[in-house]
């Protein structure tokens, strides 16, 4: 059988129309026509989507078919889908040989073929957890930027990190948008207008700033005494020590944000539908985060569930802390002008947002963060000895982590303070960065000798900056905080500028504070109180095995074994 003809009269199936040239021209020049569309219009949205790509081929079949009054439904729809598939290969074959062609705008930029050729391969790779040590794999591959999508750039250059983390004209990426629920704003980090978004984060300032810090003293030293109450009954025994440290992060950041805690750390697992119940959010908001399309979608199929049940969780956080008030200052007396200082308080779904963001970004992070340390020391046994020197020589046997005077004793701990650093910098709490848009109409920028297109978002990732023996020798991938304090040795290359693990300029971590002065309570706390090492049969190669980049770190468990110092 020679021909498609020959092929389909053998199974009995009628000549599509298609092989007409008229036809089949009409239905190519469609789908050529159809990416110009896409490039142009950028549609978002499942149905706008659909329309561009259904309409086509369904009129082409209504033209083809004008006036036919002999075909059968079988031919009819053997018609359609024949027409379809050659419309959709015409459009992918297009968009495919554009994307590598030299006249596409980042053709100069090397990166992957499949990275040029769509998003589907990032999003893949962001899916298995590895996104930061491929991110990291490609510079050393192909150099300091890298085309990781048909419009998106990775840069490992911290010369040009100012120009694309906080100026003008770059914008926050599309990542952000599928966070916004309906009716929100968005939260405070997923704000674009630059405007809007300075307007926002001074309430989270007043909320998070150093002096506002001090007064939530009483809130983490209440957990963390729980906490230590809790792993002295387990004395002797293999435990997840990740897991309590998650734990106490969630219950601080409830006090501290809705003025009650979850209670996580009364039965150290989650009973009331909250906040550890929906740890699979992160994967799904990174996926989606590098292919927007994709939340649309999966929302349209109902698989977004786990995200709506922490939105709920969310809501019954909002509205409980609304009804009952507040007795002190929480992180939610400031977001509701509690103080009467005039500002207009966010609408319901806009405060949903608010609380996700607390919940997740201002808990979760922290007890990962504070789980990597504790894995470092357990891994370095002289760094481990030299850190519980300092804190026995500053809260010998007795002495009161949480005293009036402590917050200025461990802000001066050299040791804790590199250890804290050099742990944020080997795993810093978001690995991949955070990305920029440079929206179109702009006309294109220059960073450096490099020119940006209109259009193209940028990404620098905190990991493979930290990572670059560029900026951090020698021997960047290993822990050592004496890089921190021994920086002018000869041969050591400490670059400050280059260390950015709560992102970067106007829009870095409004936490940052808050995160720093609880790990140093909680370090110098469980430290003071225990001795700590790897439950038997444990290998920490588990460790790495299962610590995962979904924006945020989600890590696997720790097992430990501790003895009590006293």
């Amino acid at each position: 059988m020679s021909t498609l003809t020959d092929w389909l009269k053998f199974v009995r199936l009628p000549t599509p129309i298609f092989m007409q040239v008229e036809t089949f021209a009409l239905t190519v020049a469609s789908g050529i026509i159809c990416h110009v569309l896409f490039n142009r219009l950028e549609p978002r949205g499942v149905v706008p989507c659909l329309r561009l790509l259904l309409a086509p081929p369904t009129i082409v079949t209504y033209i083809a078919t004008f006036g036919s009054t002999t075909l059968t439904l079988l031919e009819a729809t053997t018609n359609y889908l024949l027409i379809l598939a050659i419309y959709l290969g015409s459009l992918t074959t297009s968009v495919v040989v554009y994307r590598l062609s030299p006249l596409h705008p980042l053709a100069s930029y090397p990166g992957p073929i499949l990275c040029k050729i769509s998003r589907l391969w990032i999003g893949y790779i962001t899916s298995t957890g590895r996104q930061h040590i491929y991110y990291t794999q490609l510079h050393e591959r192909y150099g300091p930027y890298v085309r990781t999508g048909p419009n998106n750039l990775n840069i490992d250059d911290i010369a040009v990190l100012p120009d694309v983390m906080a100026t003008r004209p770059f914008q926050r990426g599309e990542r952000y948008e599928t966070n916004r629920i309906k009716g929100s704003k968005g939260a405070v980090i997923g704000i674009i207008d630059p405007e809007e978004h300075a307007q926002r984060r001074k309430i989270w300032d007043r909320g998070l700033n150093i002096s506002a810090v001090h007064g939530y003293t009483d809130a983490l030293s209440k957990q963390v005494h729980q906490l230590l109450e809790v792993l002295e009954i387990r004395e002797g025994i293999p435990f997840d020590l990740s897991g309590w440290l998650s734990c106490l992060s969630f219950d601080f950041m409830g006090d501290l944000a809705f003025g009650g805690a979850f209670h996580l750390l009364d039965t150290g697992k989650d009973k009331n539908a909250s906040p550890p119940k929906t740890l699979d959010i992160p994967a799904r908001r990174a996926v989606t985060g590098n292919i927007p399309w994709l939340f649309s979608f999966f929302e349209l199929v109902g698989a977004n569930g786990s995200i709506h049940r922490l939105e709920n969780f969310a809501l019954q956080s909002v509205v409980a802390r609304k009804e009952k008030g507040s007795n002190r200052k929480d992180l939610f007396y400031y977001l509701l002008d509690e103080a009467g200082l005039g500002t207009e308080p966010p609408s319901l779904p806009t405060l949903i947002n608010e609380a996700t963001l607390a919940i997740i970004a201002g808990s979760d992070t922290t007890g990962t963060s504070l789980s990597n340390l504790f894995f470092f020391l357990l891994t370095n046994p002289d760094v481990y000895a030299k850190l519980q020197a300092e804190v026995d020589r500053e809260f010998p046997k007795g002495a009161d982590v949480f005293a009036a005077s402590s917050s200025s004793v461990t802000r001066s701990m050299q040791y804790l303070n590199a250890v804290i650093n050099e742990t944020l910098r080997l795993r810093p709490a978001v690995p991949s960065g955070i990305n920029r848009r440079l929206p179109k109409g702009t006309g294109g920028v220059m960073l450096g000798d490099k020119y940006i297109p209109e259009g193209t978002t940028v990404q620098i990732a905190a990991y493979s900056v930290h990572h670059n023996p560029k900026y951090f020798a020698p021997s960047p991938e290993k822990f050592y905080p004496e890089r921190w304090i021994d920086s002018e040795t000869p041969g050591h290359i400490l670059d400050h500028s280059a260390f950015f693990p709560f992102s970067y300029g106007p829009t870095n971590c409004a936490g940052k504070s808050l995160a720093i002065f609880e790990m140093r309570a909680v370090v110098c706390s469980l430290l003071q109180k225990f001795e700590y090492e790897f439950a038997p049969g444990y290998n920490p190669l588990e460790w790495e095995k299962h610590l995962r980049d979904h924006n945020i770190y989600v890590k696997g468990q720790l097992p430990v074994m501790i003895k009590a110092r006293w």
